[in-house]
């Protein structure tokens, strides 16, 4: 949007997605590739379209050069790799470094020129496509995204690029990224007790923090763009609205409580439209049971995985998720005591084992004084939830939500 509103004023942008081309094997490449298929979008005259592509091929060859590797200077010492000390001397020894060392001088001299060259040319190819019908100089602004998510060998070697040899007047990038994940990648390469932020300042002039986004307006959001009413409305079931609302309410909460990102709640949304597209409308859905596993797999995926294969017990998931949720007190509400109800219920096997948790229930409603009448309340309402669990027969409930959330996960990255 920053883009368009730029260039809708009259300057040149360029976008990069720089995760889309880490694959390439240097990042001038792929940068001057960006480069060379922006030209045509920018809004020039006929003869200074012609100059800036005169200008940008000069600059291409430069940096084709810059970009190629250096082939490393080998010696072969007779045919089976032995060293001849009779042929092979002190003297000539020495001869042969002092040459090497001093083709390594001539290459950096080389190097150096080719870079001012390289920027030259550049900043020439720049003030061609910067000014604007009414003669304005304006910057080339470019757009860095995704960096955060690259290769750390790639996402370092961007930005010393950048640094290096677009360091000129008449552009501007703008790096768009997480700052603690870019930092990870730096710290692989240069080692845990690197100073990222020290780093990260010799790249960066000005850093604005985006505002952290509404929870809820992004799930709701989401929740449109998948068309979910849609699904709801057409469910031939007497709670189907109901249902609706659990879905949403259940998962926002949670996503505020386990703190989930952006992306992970787009994610967990994907798995959502998988699962109730592979679920027929007379068919039971438990969606707040659905959106609970759902995001306890994306913030906790071991406690998830031990949970669905019995591993651990039903009170630990409770007690994390009530630990997460604390704040806003999701698990004392009506959609907790249900949503603490199904989980304890879902290891459940046989009688037996509802009436051990059962009982489990009842000695906290028996033992609570009159002054917490509010925590007896609630262990009613959990035995009750229970019991109807049961008698409508729902002992298969985790299973049944635990291979649809398995089919959508080999759908989901």
């Amino acid at each position: 949007m920053w883009k368009q509103h730029l260039q809708n004023s009259g300057y040149p942008c360029l976008y990069f997605n720089a995760w889309e081309s880490d694959f390439s094997p240097d990042p001038l490449i792929a940068f001057m590739g960006e480069i060379n298929a922006g030209i045509d979008h920018f809004k020039l005259t006929p003869e200074r379209a012609s100059t800036a592509k005169e200008y940008f091929e000069k600059t291409k060859k430069i940096g084709s050069y810059i970009a190629r590797k250096l082939i490393p200077v080998t010696l072969k010492i007779g045919t089976a790799g032995v060293l001849d000390l009779e042929e092979f001397t002190e003297k000539s020894l020495s001869e042969f470094t002092e040459k090497v060392a001093q083709e390594k001088i001539d290459q950096y001299e080389t190097d150096k020129l080719s870079i001012q060259e390289f920027r030259t040319t550049l900043e020439m190819f720049v003030r061609e496509i910067s000014v604007n019908e009414s003669a304005e100089q304006k910057p080339l602004v470019f757009f860095i995204d995704e960096l955060d998510r690259c290769r750390p060998p790639y996402a370092v070697e961007l930005l010393e690029r950048i640094k290096h040899l677009f360091n000129i007047t008449g552009i501007v990038f703008v790096l768009t990224l997480d700052k603690d994940q870019l930092g990870h990648s730096i710290r692989a390469l240069y080692g845990p007790g690197m100073n990222v932020d020290g780093y990260l300042r010799r790249f960066i002039d000005l850093e604005y923090l985006l505002p952290v986004a509404s929870t809820h307006d992004f799930c709701t959001f989401l929740y449109q763009r998948f068309q979910f009413g849609e699904y709801f409305r057409k469910r031939a079931t007497r709670d189907a609205s109901y249902e609706s609302e659990q879905l949403l309410n259940t998962f926002i909460a949670l996503s505020q409580g386990f703190n989930l990102s952006l992306r992970i709640q787009e994610q967990c949304f994907s798995q959502f439209c998988l699962v109730l597209k592979t679920t027929p409308a007379n068919n039971h859905l438990f969606p707040l049971f659905l959106a609970t596993l759902i995001a306890l797999k994306a913030a906790n995926p071991d406690l998830y995985k031990r949970y669905i294969n019995r591993k651990v017990s039903s009170q630990e998931v409770v007690d994390y998720i009530r630990a997460a949720c604390a704040g806003i007190g999701f698990m004392d509400d009506n959609y907790g005591k249900a949503l603490e109800a199904y989980i304890m219920a879902g290891h459940c096997k046989s009688t037996e084992d509802v009436s051990i948790v059962i009982e489990e229930y009842r000695k906290i409603a028996q033992t609570v004084t009159k002054e917490e009448e509010r925590s007896r309340e609630r262990a009613n309402s959990i035995i009750s939830i229970i019991d109807k669990y049961i008698r409508n027969d729902y002992n298969y409930m985790l299973d049944y939500l635990m291979k649809k959330i398995e089919i959508s996960e080999r759908f989901v990255k």
